[in-house]
């Protein structure tokens, strides 16, 4: 069950009802908790068991690290291994697996062993990083949550499958204040609209306007040609975007109808000016995620030049195979930190003029699209044809996406762009808060109108794969 399908409305209106029927903070984050363990049995009854026993397993393990302050490093490392290693083996030992084959078959060594198809649980990278993030955290010396309040932390289904990936210190406070619990029509109006702009974002820009052609054209590697590549690549551009920033909407949103705020993971990224600034504004709660756990315990930007460097690839290399188990991952994450490497050789270089500053936005977003090429792939056969294609503007049309899907992914990619500069230091709620009501309506009206009559064909997310 997912946002963006109708059986979806149903199962949060009754959550909703019984949440604010139910006395008590108690009974409330018990129904909360129950709620998500049965929103996530519906995408696989197995993942529950999963999902318990990493929870009871790394809460166990901060318990011990605060109750045995002798052994609290060799606890913490076992309380962050125990999750590592569930999340190596359900997402990477066919990836594994497939490597050493290769290299078998390679050097002519026989085998007769392969592993089954392995199936990936949903979200289990969003709420195992959850438990990492929580073990580490105590270790450096957080409160404790309860028991209780710990499963709803990971569990809590709005983000469970595909975040943001919050953090203790976002969550856990709030759900010792009682005044979570207590319904405000403001917090719940609020969230509706947040929701439905976070679907529209999902039904009819991700799936109605930009899937079709990103599918087509990547489906369709080898004979692409340079428009209809173009189109492709741009069209999964927008694709990736509004339907991660569509989910992510959505899941604000629905957390804030409860009472519970979560962090804001987009802010309008194509915007960007520089690698910095794309990743400060790109799935934010992963790229902070990555500064902290993994960037700065490599040493971050101490020890000179070479290892902030080194530290810089490392971390966007392992952000990349994190997305997926795949070579072409490994590639749009060494690409992001070749770039983040460059952008810190030239930072000397001041930019003194809006000329410049839209020739670094042009640059940054131009190689961010290249990069999505090895995201969207699915080889490097594939993405190296896609390339070439965007590289030779004198090749003949393929006639791969109609000319009227073209027009629609152009225009709508333009004014995304444009929006997002408008909006590149503003906030959405700060914007819509000044509007009058009227206006409200109308768009409001409008958007709904847009998601019955426009949505395109139900699609999962895209995140959830990973």
């Amino acid at each position: 069950m997912v946002f963006n399908q109708l059986q979806f409305f149903p199962f949060f209106l009754a959550t909703f009802i019984l949440y604010f029927a139910l006395p008590g903070a108690v009974a409330k984050k018990i129904l909360l908790i129950v709620a998500s363990y049965i929103f996530y049995a519906l995408f696989n009854p197995w993942y529950v068991l999963l999902l318990g026993a990493a929870t009871i397993y790394t809460w166990l393990a901060t318990e011990i690290v605060v109750r045995l302050p002798q052994q609290r490093r060799l606890w913490m490392w076992l309380g962050v291994a125990g999750p590592l290693a569930l999340l190596g083996y359900f997402k990477y030992a066919m990836f594994v697996e497939g490597n050493v084959a290769w290299l078998f078959d390679y050097w002519g060594i026989h085998r007769n062993w392969s592993i089954e198809q392995i199936l990936l649980p949903a979200g289990i990278s969003f709420y195992l990083f959850h438990s990492v993030s929580y073990v580490v955290d105590v270790y450096r010396g957080a409160k404790t949550a309860t028991f209780l309040d710990y499963i709803l932390y990971v569990a809590f289904f709005p983000q469970l499958v595909s975040g943001p990936i919050v953090r203790r210190k976002d969550f856990i406070p709030q759900t010792e204040n009682p005044d979570v619990g207590r319904l405000d029509w403001k917090k719940v109006n609020w969230g509706l609209v947040i929701f439905v702009f976070g679907l529209f974002q999902k039904a009819v820009l991700a799936d109605g306007v930009f899937a079709d052609a990103a599918v087509v054209v990547f489906e369709s590697a080898e004979r692409v040609a340079f428009a209809d590549a173009w189109i492709g690549v741009l069209a999964f551009t927008g694709q990736i975007f509004f339907d991660f920033a569509g989910y992510s909407t959505c899941a604000i949103g629905i957390s804030l109808c409860f009472g519970y705020r979560l962090p804001i993971n987009f802010h309008y990224p194509y915007a960007a000016i520089g690698f910095s600034d794309f990743w400060q504004r790109w799935h934010i709660s992963l790229s902070s995620w990555l500064r902290d756990y993994l960037y700065i315990s490599l040493g971050g930007n101490r020890g000179g030049t070479f290892k902030t460097y080194r530290n810089l690839m490392l971390t966007m290399v392992l952000g990349g195979l994190w997305h997926g188990a795949a070579w072409t991952f490994v590639a749009w994450g060494t690409l992001h930190g070749s770039y983040l490497v460059a952008e810190r050789l030239i930072r000397s270089f001041e930019w003194r003029s809006k000329g410049w500053l839209i020739v670094g936005w042009a640059a940054t977003f131009i190689l961010t699209v290249i990069a999505w090429v090895f995201f969207r792939a699915a080889s490097f056969s594939d993405a190296a044809s896609i390339l070439q294609a965007m590289a030779s503007p004198g090749a003949a049309s393929s006639h791969l996406v109609d000319m009227q899907s073209r027009w629609l992914v152009s225009l709508v990619m333009l004014g995304a762009l444009v929006y997002s500069f408008v909006m590149r230091n503003r906030t959405f709620a700060e914007v819509w808060a000044k509007l009058p009501l009227i206006l409200k309506s109308v768009l409001l009206g409008l958007t709904i109108f847009l998601i019955v009559v426009w949505r395109g064909e139900p699609r999962e997310f895209i995140y959830f794969a990973f």
